[in-house]
C-alpha cells in the first residue's frame, strides 16, 4: 500500500492516487486530521532496531510494511488543552509535532520527503536561497530581487519557462531541456537539500536553462504519465 499524507483540499494528491490506482496500486490518502483524532502513535527506539507506526481510527495501520509514503503534510489541526490554557495547547501542539516529524523520520519504508525542524514536507527555501544552492551546484540562475513576485518571474520567463521533476534519483525532464550534467546538477541539488521529491522551474536563455526556483510539493499532472510511472518505479525499488 501507498499512503499520500496530504491536506484535504490537495487535489495534486488527489490525481496522482488516481493515476497509481490505475496503475494497479493500492492508494490511501491520509489528512492531518486523521493523524491527530483518535489516533494512535507508537515510536520505539532500542539498542540494535527502532519502531514506529501509526493506527488510525478507521482501522488503517501506517508502519514499515508500507510499499512507500508521499510526504505532503502541510500542518497538523489546532490541538487545545483540557486546561483550556492557551500556553499548553501550544505545548501540546509542538509535542504532537515533534513527534509525527519523529514517526515520519523514523520509517523505514521509502519516504518521498521526510520532514525537517521547520517544514513537516521538507525543505522550503526562498526563491532566493534556492538559487544560491542551484548557483553551488552547477545551475545558471536568474537574478534575484526581495520585490521579485510569482508574476515577475513568470514574465522574464515568457514562453521560455519549462521545468523537471526530480523522484530519488530519476530526473523527469517533459521538455528536454536538460543536457546529462544538467541532470546531475538536479540530483545533487536535491540531494543537497534532502529532498527526495520536487519541481524545479527554469527559463531557456540561448537554449541553457536557467535556474528560478524548487518546490517540494510539485503539481503532479504537469509531469504527466512519466512523474507517475517514475514515482511508482522508485517506490517499488526502494523497497
Amino acid at each position: 500500500m501507498i499512503c499520500i499524507l496530504c491536506s484535504p483540499e490537495d487535489t495534486h494528491a488527489l490525481w496522482l492516487a488516481r493515476q497509481l490506482q490505475t496503475r494497479g496500486r493500492q492508494v490511501e490518502l491520509v489528512l492531518p486530521e486523521e493523524v491527530l483524532i483518535k489516533s494512535d502513535l507508537r515510536l520505539s527506539i532500542g539498542t540494535n532496531s527502532t519502531h514506529a507506526s501509526l493506527c488510525l481510527s478507521r482501522g488503517l495501520t501506517l508502519d514499515n510494511r508500507l510499499a512507500g509514503l508521499i510526504n505532503r503534510l502541510h500542518e497538523l489541526p489546532p490541538v487545545v488543552s483540557t486546561t483550556g490554557r492557551a500556553a499548553d495547547s501550544l505545548f501540546l501542539a509542538e509535542e504532537w509535532r515533534a513527534a509525527v516529524a519523529a514517526f515520519l523520520e523514523m520509517l523505514t519504508c521509502p519516504v518521498l520527503n521526510r520532514p525537517t525542524g521547520a517544514n513537516l514536507y521538507g525543505q522550503c527555501f526562498s526563491d532566493g536561497h534556492w538559487r544560491s544552492l542551484a548557483a553551488q551546484v552547477g545551475f545558471a540562475v536568474a537574478p534575484w530581487s526581495s520585490e521579485e513576485t510569482d508574476q515577475t518571474s513568470l514574465a522574464r520567463a515568457g514562453t521560455n519557462h519549462a521545468f523537471a521533476f526530480v523522484v530519488g534519483s530519476r530526473v523527469v525532464d517533459p521538455f528536454s531541456i536538460l543536457a546529462d550534467r544538467d541532470n546531475d546538477r538536479l540530483c545533487a541539488l536535491a540531494r543537497l537539500a534532502n529532498i527526495q521529491l520536487c519541481r524545479a522551474d527554469f527559463y531557456l536563455s540561448s537554449g541553457r536553462p536557467v535556474f528560478t526556483r524548487l518546490t517540494p510539493l510539485p503539481p503532479f499532472a504537469t509531469g504527466g504519465d512519466a512523474l507517475v510511472a517514475a514515482i511508482d518505479e522508485t517506490l517499488v525499488e526502494s523497497r
